[in-house]
C-alpha cells in the first residue's frame, strides 16, 4: 500500500492544445505556459470558455521530493480520458479510461536536490461514442481532465499492491486475496492479518500469521461476526503487514463488512433477511464541480438526507462513483447499486474498453460492503437498442454476465437495467407514468404487465425465473425556482441555456420557461415563475406518493428506485434540488417512502355531500418487527373520525379487514378536505399519511337556470344537463357541442356563444380550425415531465389547484390544442406543458369567431358530468362564463 508522501491537490498550470501540436513542440520539457488552475476538478469548471472544450489539454506541476531510498510512484485516481505522463522530461507511459486509478513509477528520474517537473497531456475526444462516458457530455456537462486526486506514494522494495476481502457469513470467516509486488526480492516473506473490533476501533480482535502461499488466498475465522446492514453498518478495520523475516516491509490498511447478499423466491435478502429496496437514482453530479463533491461534508449531508427521506439504497447511475462517497455509504449505512459508465456505439473496441472499465470498477470497489448490486448495461445503451433482435448481442450480454459473476460472486448482477433481460439476478423495469393524470393506467401496468406478464420483460426465447421484480426507474418532474439557480451561480450556467449534446427539445432548455411564462399568460395565474415552480414541486410529490404507494401495496414487487435523488442541471425530477436543498413537500416524503407506511385504496376522492367514502387500509412493514397498535383517522375540520386495531407481521404488506368509511359532510358549494390517518404502537407514532378529498354539494350544481342548445351531445348528457336545471331550446344562442361543424361556425360568426367539449380531440370528425396533439396515456418519460394548470381566478367557487391535482382525477385531457399560432385566442384559461414550459398546448381557451365567442376544452367533462362532482361543477361554470361574457 505504501505511504502517501505528498498530495498534489493544489495549483497547476493548464493550457489547451486545440491543434494538438504540444507533443511535436515538446511542451513536456518545460512548465506549461497557461492559466493557473486547482485540481482535482474537470477543466469545464475553470471558466465558461472551457465548458464546451474537447480535445487536448496540458497540465504541469513542480515539486520537491526526497525518496529516502524508497520506490516512488505517482498515482492518478481518475483522469478523463486518455493520459500521457512525463516526469523530468522522461516519458512514463499512457493510460486510457476516465474513472479508475492508475500509477507510474518515477524512482529512477527523481532529482533529490531540486524541483521536479511533472507534465500531463490529456485527450478527451469530442466524439466519445466508443468510450465509457456515462451521461456526461451527452445529457449533462462534459467532464474532462484531472477530476480526482493526484498523490505521490512511497513503497519499500516489495509491497502489498491490493487486497480483496470476501466475507463468508455462513461460515463465519473472511477470505483475503492479497496481491504482492516484487515478492522475489524477499528472502523470507510472511504476512500478518490484524482485524479490529467494529465496536472499539483500537481493539485487536484477531491477529493471524501466514507464510506466503502461491494462490494468494488467506482465510481468517471471525466468530459471531457483527453483520453490516444499513441499520447497523458495522465495519471491521484491517491491517495486513508484509515482513521479510522480522523486518516490516509494508503495511496495508483497509476495511470490510461482514454481510451476505442473495436473491431467492422473488426477493433480495441481506444477511438472510428480506430487504425491500427503497431506492433513488443518483447520477453523482454537483452544481459547481460537476462529477465530484467539493467536500466530504457535502457527501455526508446528502447521505443523511437520503436516509431521512426513507431511502435505503442509491443506484449510482452509469458512473463509477467517487470512492469518498462509497466510504461514507459504508460507514453511514446506505446500500449502493453500482453501474459502469456506458459507451454508445456497438463496436468491438468500445466493448473491450467497457469491459476493461467495468473490471477496474469492480476491483477498485470490491471491499465496499454497501455495494450489493452491479449493473452491466442500462436500457441497452451501447447495444444500440436491438437486443431482442440480435443474437450476437444476446450472446455478448450472457458472456458478460458470466464474466461479471465470476469476477464477484458475492453480489447480484443486473444484465440490462430496465429493459429486456437475457441473464440476470434481478428483473428490473423502467416505467414512467404521470399521476394523478394516468393513475389508472399505472395500476393496470403494475397488475397486467409488471406482475401479470413478467416474461414480457425478457428477450424472446428467455423467460422470467423468479428474479426479484424492481421498478428501477420512474419519476415525476418538479421545477426548481429560477431565482435560486441565478443566486447560486455567478451568472447563468451554460446548461441553463441548453447545452445537452443529444437534446434540442424546448422543454429541456431552462430559458424556454423565461420566454413562455409570459407568452402563454401564466403570469396572470402565478405571481412569478418561482411560484409556478413551487406549485410544480407540490404536484411532483402528490404524484410520486401515489406511484410509490401502488407499488408498495403489491407484495410481488420487491422494491423501487425513483428517478431521482436530486435535480441535475435541466432535468428536474429530484427529491432534492440541484443544490441538495429540499423541495416543497419534502417533509412528508417518509410518509410514503419510510420503512413502515400506511396507505389507502380509495374508490372516489371527489365526493358529493352525503356520499359514502370508502378507503381500504394497507400497511407495509419492511422491518423485522412484529407490531400491534391502533390505526386512527380523522377528516380535518369535521367531527368525522375513527380507529381500529392493527397487527403487523415483519416484512409484510397487510390489507386490513376494516375500512375507513364515512358519509361526506354537507358543504356550502365545493370544498377541499384532508383525511389524515396514523398508526401508533406502544405510544409511538409509527406511520402517518393524509389524502386530499373534495366534497361538492349537489344542490350547488342543480341550481342552473340557463337555456342552452345542445349539439351532438349524448342523450345521457342532455338528460343530466336538464336534471341540473338547464333548459333546452334549439333557438338558444348559447350552445354546448361535442363538435365544431360548419353550421356552428356560421352561428358563431353571427354572434353565438359556443362551448366546444373537445375531449375526443383528433377523433372528432368535424373540429373546425382547431388542431389537437394526442397525449400518451401509458408509459411515457415526457408525460412524467409534464404539468396541467388552470387559471383558478375564474373558478373561485371550486377547490382547484393552480397546478392540477386529484380534484381533476379522471378528467385529465388526452389531447391538447396545438395550433395556437393559428388561433387568435383571447385567453388561455388552462393548459399543459412539459418541463421548462415547453411542448405547450391549451386545454381550455377562449377565442373570438366573428361576433361570437368560442370556449374550447379538452378536459373530460362530458364523460364525468353528474358522476364526478368537479367535472359537473366545472362544466356548469364554463357555461356560466360564456353566458356572462
Amino acid at each position: 500500500m505504501g505511504e502517501i508522501i505528498k498530495n498534489l491537490n493544489k495549483e497547476w498550470n493548464f493550457k489547451i492544445d486545440p491543434t494538438n501540436i504540444g507533443e511535436e513542440q515538446e511542451w513536456y520539457l518545460n512548465e506549461v505556459d497557461g492559466i493557473k488552475v486547482k485540481i482535482p476538478a474537470p477543466w469545464q469548471t475553470y471558466n465558461n470558455e472551457l465548458n464546451s472544450y474537447t480535445g487536448v489539454a496540458w497540465y504541469s506541476n513542480k515539486f520537491s521530493i526526497n525518496s529516502d531510498q524508497k520506490r516512488i510512484f505517482i498515482k492518478f485516481n481518475a483522469v478523463d480520458y486518455q493520459t500521457d505522463v512525463w516526469f523530468n522530461s522522461h516519458y512514463l507511459g499512457s493510460h486510457e479510461g476516465g474513472y479508475t486509478p492508475f500509477s507510474f513509477e518515477i524512482t529512477d528520474y527523481i532529482k533529490e536536490s531540486e524541483d521536479n517537473l511533472l507534465v500531463i497531456k490529456v485527450f478527451d475526444p469530442y466524439n466519445n461514442d466508443e468510450i465509457p462516458r456515462g451521461k456526461q457530455g451527452s445529457w449533462y456537462t462534459r467532464v474532462s481532465g484531472i477530476w480526482q486526486e493526484v498523490e505521490l506514494i512511497a513503497y519499500n522494495k516489495s509491497f502489498i499492491k491490493d487486497i480483496l476481502i470476501t466475507p463468508d457469513v455462513d461460515n463465519q470467516k473472511a477470505d483475503f486475496k492479497i496481491e504482492l509486488e516484487d515478492l522475489a526480492k524477499l528472502a523470507d516473506p510472511k504476512l500478518t492479518i490484524t482485524i479490529f473490533s467494529p465496536e472499539n476501533k483500537e481493539e485487536k480482535i484477531i491477529e493471524k500469521h501466514f507464510a506466503n502461499n502461491e494462490d494468494n488466498h488467506y482465510q481468517v475465522n471471525i466468530n459471531n461476526p457483527l453483520l453490516w446492514s444499513p441499520e447497523n453498518p458495522w465495519i471491521y478495520n484491517v491491517e495486513v503487514t508484509l515482513k521479510d523475516g522480522t523486518e516490516v516491509i509494508d503495511t496495508y490498511s483497509s476495511y470490510f463488512g461482514m454481510r451476505k447478499v442473495e436473491s431467492k423466491d422473488g426477493k433480495i435478502y441481506l444477511n438472510d433477511e428480506p430487504v425491500y429496496i427503497r431506492g433513488a437514482l443518483d447520477q453523482g453530479f454537483w452544481p459547481h464541480t460537476i462529477y465530484r463533491a467539493e467536500t466530504e461534508e457535502m457527501i455526508k449531508d446528502e447521505i443523511k438526507k437520503t436516509k431521512e427521506m426513507g431511502f435505503n439504497l442509491l443506484r449510482k447511475h452509469i458512473k463509477t462513483e467517487d470512492p469518498r462517497y462509497l466510504y461514507w455509504a459504508d460507514h453511514l449505512g446506505l446500500l449502493i447499486w453500482a453501474e459502469a459508465p456506458n459507451y454508445a456505439k456497438w463496436t468491438m473496441q468500445a466493448r473491450e474498453r467497457f469491459k476493461d472499465e467495468y473490471t477496474k470498477m469492480v476491483t477498485r470497489d470490491y471491499n465496499h460492503p454497501s455495494i450489493i448490486i452491479w449493473s452491466i448495461y442500462n436500457e441497452e445503451w451501447g447495444l444500440e437498442w436491438r437486443l431482442n433482435q440480435d443474437k450476437e448481442k444476446q450472446d455478448w450480454v450472457i458472456d458478460l454476465y458470466d464474466y461479471a459473476k465470476n469476477l464477484d460472486k458475492t453480489r447480484l448482477i443486473c444484465d440490462n437495467s430496465g429493459w429486456a433481460h437475457v441473464k440476470t439476478d434481478i428483473s428490473d423495469l423502467h416505467r414512467y407514468f404521470s399521476s394523478p393524470d394516468n393513475y389508472k393506467e399505472w395500476e393496470r401496468d403494475l397488475d397486467d404487465y409488471v406482475i401479470g406478464d413478467p416474461d414480457a420483460n425478457f428477450v424472446d426465447g428467455y423467460s422470467y425465473n423468479g428474479e426479484p421484480l424492481i421498478i428501477s426507474e420512474f419519476g415525476i418532474w418538479g421545477l426548481p425556482e429560477p431565482a435560486k439557480i441565478k443566486a447560486k451561480y455567478d451568472g447563468l450556467p451554460t446548461w441553463y441555456k441548453g447545452s445537452a449534446k443529444i437534446f434540442s427539445d424546448d422543454f429541456k432548455i431552462p430559458t424556454t420557461a423565461e420566454k413562455n411564462f409570459t407568452k402563454y399568460g401564466l403570469d396572470k395565474i402565478f405571481s412569478d415563475i418561482n411560484e409556478l415552480a413551487r406549485q410544480t414541486q407540490q404536484r411532483e410529490f402528490r404524484g410520486i406518493k401515489n406511484i410509490i404507494e401502488e407499488m408498495r401495496k403489491r407484495s410481488k414487487i420487491n422494491g423501487y428506485v425513483v428517478t431521482e435523488l436530486t435535480d441535475i442541471e435541466w432535468e428536474t425530477n429530484g427529491f432534492l434540488d440541484y443544490f441538495r436543498e429540499p423541495k416543497e413537500g419534502y417533509e412528508n416524503i417518509p410518509d410514503y417512502n419510510g420503512e413502515i407506511i400506511a396507505m389507502l385504496d380509495i374508490e372516489e376522492r371527489n365526493l358529493w355531500s352525503n356520499q359514502e367514502f370508502k378507503g381500504q387500509v394497507y400497511l407495509a412493514n419492511d422491518s423485522n418487527q412484529k407490531l400491534s397498535g391502533l390505526l386512527s383517522w380523522q377528516v380535518e375540520e369535521t367531527e368525522l373520525k375513527g380507529e381500529f386495531k392493527v397487527e403487523l407481521q415483519p416484512y409484510s404488506v397487510t390489507k386490513l379487514t376494516e375500512e375507513i368509511t364515512f358519509i361526506a359532510p354537507t358543504v356550502d358549494k365545493s370544498k377541499e378536505l384532508t383525511l389524515s390517518y396514523k398508526f401508533i404502537s406502544n405510544g409511538k407514532l409509527i406511520a402517518k399519511n393524509q389524502e386530499e378529498l373534495t366534497i361538492t354539494n349537489q344542490l350547488f350544481v342543480k341550481k342552473q337556470n340557463t337555456t342552452i342548445k345542445p349539439v351532438n351531445l349524448s342523450k345521457k348528457l342532455i338528460a343530466n344537463l336538464k336534471m341540473n336545471g338547464y333548459q333546452i331550446s334549439q333557438d338558444s344562442q348559447l350552445i354546448v357541442s361535442s363538435e365544431l361543424n360548419s353550421d356552428l361556425l356560421k352561428e358563431l360568426k353571427a354572434g353565438a356563444k359556443v362551448l366546444f367539449l373537445a375531449e375526443e380531440g383528433s377523433k372528432i370528425e368535424e373540429k373546425g380550425f382547431i388542431n389537437f396533439t394526442d397525449l400518451p396515456d401509458g408509459e411515457s418519460w415526457d408525460r412524467a415531465a409534464s404539468f396541467n394548470y388552470i387559471n383558478t381566478n375564474y373558478f373561485k367557487e371550486l377547490p382547484l389547484n393552480k397546478v392540477s391535482g386529484w380534484e381533476l382525477a379522471d378528467l385529465y385531457p388526452s389531447y391538447i390544442i396545438n395550433n395556437l399560432v393559428d388561433i387568435n385566442y383571447k385567453e388561455i384559461l388552462a393548459g399543459y406543458f412539459a418541463g421548462w414550459i415547453g411542448n405547450f398546448g391549451a386545454t381550455l381557451l377562449e377565442t373570438k369567431v366573428g361576433k361570437g365567442s368560442l370556449l374550447v376544452t379538452t378536459f373530460k367533462l362530458a364523460k364525468g358530468y353528474n358522476k364526478q362532482p368537479i367535472a359537473t361543477a366545472l362544466l356548469n361554470q364554463l357555461v356560466n362564463y360564456l353566458n356572462d361574457n
